[in-house]
């Protein structure tokens, strides 16, 4: 009997990973206990959640409304990102007007490319997420709201290199150059542009659940095995390719509000009970 498992049970394990992940780097230090074996687990969050953006994005009709969704999402989860994975409460508050300077000449180019048919919405996401890693907040040299940039940004960059892919036009591969200089680098899975290496060559194999599931376990032993000498990351990430491999193609019921809510708000809970605690 085949085994099958539909995208919304991936996104499931996705956020109980990513939760198991974040509970143990948070509460860990806190309660005193090494908590790294639930680490271990969390490395099926990304890929698998690289996974069903790029099953979305080829089967959904609203492409704009799904980018403008996941760049409002890497804004709203910024600060709860920032605050709970650095110490200190703010003290200075200043703006970098040269980093100010990079999000407006990129995002003018990509309004020239892209023209005003993406809608006000999905303008004022893109401005926001460009600009605000231009404020610096800082307490005794902490950074606070950037960088380093939520995962939400990665995998914005990954959907915004797929859509300028699309567009067959020689300025893209400028405005592509642009984004990962300013922001893949300095997002999570920014490690030479890992996170977002996985989305597009995930694009490439989005017909076979089989190719994607290898995709994302050779993925994994040379992020974390070859690249960072973890090989025990590197063999629990690869069990995420193992979920992908039994991909049935279905959607499967899930509600989408959910998991947009669930990042920002389980790391602000997460942040809260480690200071109660």
């Amino acid at each position: 009997m085949r085994v099958s498992i539909s995208t919304a049970v991936l996104k499931w394990i996705a956020v109980f990973s990513m939760a198991l992940d974040h509970s143990a780097k948070i509460l860990g230090p806190v309660l005193g206990i090494d908590l790294a074996l639930l680490e271990h687990p969390g490395r099926w969050a990304f890929p698998l959640f690289s996974f069903c953006l790029v099953q979305g994005w080829m089967h959904i009709h609203d492409r704009k409304r799904y980018m403008t969704r996941l760049l409002w999402l890497a804004v709203g989860s910024q600060l709860p990102f920032a605050l709970t994975f650095q110490p200190g409460v703010s003290a200075s508050f200043h703006i970098d007007l040269s980093f100010v300077s990079m999000a407006l000449a990129g995002c003018a180019l990509l309004f020239y490319l892209l023209g005003r048919n993406m809608g006000l919405s999905f303008w004022a996401a893109l401005f926001s997420a460009a600009l605000l890693p231009a404020l610096r907040w800082t307490q005794n040299g902490v950074i606070l709201l950037a960088p380093p940039l939520n995962v939400a940004y990665t995998l914005s960059l990954g959907l915004g290199l797929l859509y300028l892919w699309e567009q067959r036009r020689p300025l893209a591969i400028l405005a592509a150059f642009w984004g990962c200089l300013c922001y893949g680098l300095e997002a999570d899975y920014g490690y030479c542009l890992s996170g977002i290496l996985l989305i597009l060559l995930l694009r490439a194999v989005y017909t076979s659940p089989r190719h994607s599931g290898l995709l994302i376990l050779l993925w994994s032993l040379a992020l974390y095995g070859i690249g960072q000498g973890q090989w025990l990351y590197g063999l629990s990430g690869a069990l995420a390719g193992l979920f992908v491999y039994f991909h049935d193609g279905s959607r499967g019921r899930y509600p989408a509000a959910f998991f947009y809510g669930f990042y920002p708000s389980h790391l602000l809970f997460l942040k809260i009970l480690a200071q109660w605690l």
